[in-house]
C-alpha cells in the first residue's frame, strides 16, 4: 500500500481518538505497511503531540478524520487514504511556484519604519520600509566571476584558474566552526530530525541554534537544506537567502554553494541556477564531477533547452514556462525583499490573524489564530497565541485557549 507521511499522520490521529495505544498503532502499521511504516519513535512522538493538543494535521485533514471516526471504529487504512484528497501548503510537483496570495492584515511599527504583513494562507513577513533592497537571486560576486571567466576564455581560449585563496579551489578544507555545547546539541538534534524526515522540527531547531550562534555558516546551510525538503510556500526562497548568508560567512563552504544552485533550480530559475553551478564548478573543481552535480546540470540543461523553445509572449522576467502580464512584470520589478519571515499557521483555511509588534522595544511579534478542532466532539474551538522573537524568528511561547462545549479553559 503506497502511503505518504501525511497518510500515516492521519492514521495515527485516527487511532489516537479511537483509544488505541502507541503499541497497537505500531502493530497496525507494521501489519499493513511493513518496512514502509514509520518508526516507533516517530509514532510515540506523534501520540505525544496529539495528547498535548498540538495538531499534527491541517484543519482539512482533521475534518476528514473526524467524519471517519463518526462512521465507526472499523475504518480501514485504505479508506482513510482514499478520503484524504486534501493538500497542505507544501507545494505539489505540478503546482505553480507562485500561487495567488492576498494580504490579510498589516501593522506598522511605532516609528513607521517597519511593516508587518500577514500573507493569507502563508506566513508573516517583516519589511524595512526605508532600507529594503530588491530580492536578489544571483549576487554580484557570481556574476563578476563568471563574466571574468568568459572574458578570459574568449581572449586566450583558456579558462581563468580558480582563486586559490582560502581553499576556494577545493584543495584545502576549512576548519570546522567551533560550536558551544548547547548549540552543538541543537544541531545534532536537528540533523537527527532531518534523517527522520521531520523537517518542521529540524527547521525550528536550526533556527534556535542560529539564535545562539549567528555567525556559523553550517547552521544556515543546514537550515536551507531542511527548508527545501519541507517545501512549504516561501521555503525555497528562504533557503536561497540562507545559502547566501552561509556563503558570506564562509565562502569555502562547499555545500552552501551547491545548495544555492539547487534551490534556484527548485524555484524554476534555471538561468540563475546555471550561473551558480558554473561558479561552483570553477571554485570547487574537486567536486565538479560528482554525481549530484552531474544530475543537477542535466536538469538545468533540459530547462534551458525548454526556454529556447518557448513562445515570445512568455516573459524571461516571470516564472519560467509561465506567461506574465505587463502589470505583473511591473509589480515584480518594484518589489522589495523582506527582512524577516515568521512562520504562520500552515493550512489553507485558517490564516494567521493580526500579527503585531509586542514589547516596549518591539522585540517580539505576537499573532493569533483560531481553528475548529474537529476530532473530538467535546472540543469546539481552539485559539492559539504565538509569541515569536523578532530578530531570530523562533517561537518563544505558545498559548492555547480551548473551548470545551462552551466552557473555556
Amino acid at each position: 500500500m503506497d502511503l505518504t507521511r501525511k497518510n500515516f499522520r492521519a492514521m495515527t490521529y485516527y487511532d489516537f481518538w479511537r483509544g488505541l495505544t502507541q503499541n497497537q498503532c505500531i502493530d497496525r502499521f507494521t501489519s499493513t505497511s511493513g518496512k514502509e511504516a514509520p518508526s516507533k519513535t516517530t509514532i510515540y512522538h506523534w501520540f505525544s503531540e496529539i495528547s498535548r493538543g498540538q495538531s499534527v494535521l491541517t484543519d482539512e485533514y482533521i475534518d476528514v478524520v473526524r467524519e471517519l471516526i463518526m462512521q465507526g471504529p472499523h475504518v480501514t487504512y485504505h479508506e482513510i487514504k482514499a478520503s484524504l484528497a486534501i493538500r497542505h501548503l507544501s507545494m505539489d510537483p505540478n503546482e505553480h511556484s507562485f500561487p495567488k496570495k492576498a494580504t490579510t492584515y498589516v501593522a506598522f511599527s511605532h516609528d513607521g519604519n517597519e511593516l508587518l504583513v500577514n500573507l493569507g494562507s502563508e506566513q508573516v513577513y517583516l519589511f524595512d520600509i526605508n532600507s529594503a533592497r530588491r530580492p536578489v537571486l544571483l549576487e554580484s560576486f557570481i556574476i563578476e566571476h563568471n563574466h571574468g571567466r568568459r572574458r578570459s576564455t574568449e581572449g586566450d581560449g583558456k579558462c581563468a584558474s580558480a582563486d586559490p585563496r582560502n581553499g576556494t579551489n577545493g584543495t584545502v578544507d576549512a576548519a570546522p566552526y567551533p560550536l558551544p555545547d548547547d548549540v552543538r546539541q541543537l544541531k545534532e538534534m536537528a540533523n537527527d530530525h532531518v534523517n527522520k524526515n521531520n523537517y518542521v522540527a529540524a527547521v525550528e531547531m536550526y533556527g534556535s541554534a542560529i539564535s545562539r550562534c549567528p555567525d556559523c555558516a553550517i547552521l544556515y546551510s543546514n537550515r536551507a537544506a531542511a527548508l527545501m525538503r519541507r517545501a512549504w510556500a516561501g521555503d525555497t526562497y528562504a533557503a536561497v537567502r540562507d545559502c547566501y548568508r552561509a556563503i558570506h560567512l564562509d565562502p569555502t563552504h562547499v555545500k552552501s554553494h551547491f545548495r544555492l544552485a539547487k534551490a534556484l533550480m527548485d524555484m524554476r530559475r534555471s538561468r540563475e541556477a546555471h550561473e551558480c553551478l558554473l561558479y561552483f564548478k570553477d571554485k570547487f573543481p574537486r567536486h565538479a564531477n560528482s554525481h549530484a552535480v552531474f544530475l543537477l546540470q542535466k536538469d538545468i540543461n533540459v530547462a534551458l533547452e525548454n526556454i529556447e523553445t518557448q513562445p515570445d509572449e512568455v516573459s524571461s522576467d516571470g516564472d519560467e514556462g509561465q506567461a506574465t502580464s505587463a502589470l505583473e512584470r511591473q509589480l515584480r520589478s518594484a518589489a522589495l525583499d523582506y527582512s524577516q519571515r515568521f512562520l504562520g499557521h500552515c493550512n489553507t483555511t485558517t490564516d494567521i490573524k493580526e500579527a503585531n509588534f509586542l514589547g516596549p522595544g518591539a522585540d517580539f511579534v505576537a499573532a493569533g489564530y483560531a481553528q475548529t478542532c474537529s476530532a473530538c466532539c467535546l472540543v469546539n474551538d481552539v485559539a492559539t497565541i504565538v509569541i515569536l522573537h523578532r530578530k531570530w524568528t523562533c517561537v518563544m511561547l505558545l498559548l492555547y485557549i480551548i473551548n470545551f462545549s462552551n466552557s473555556i479553559i
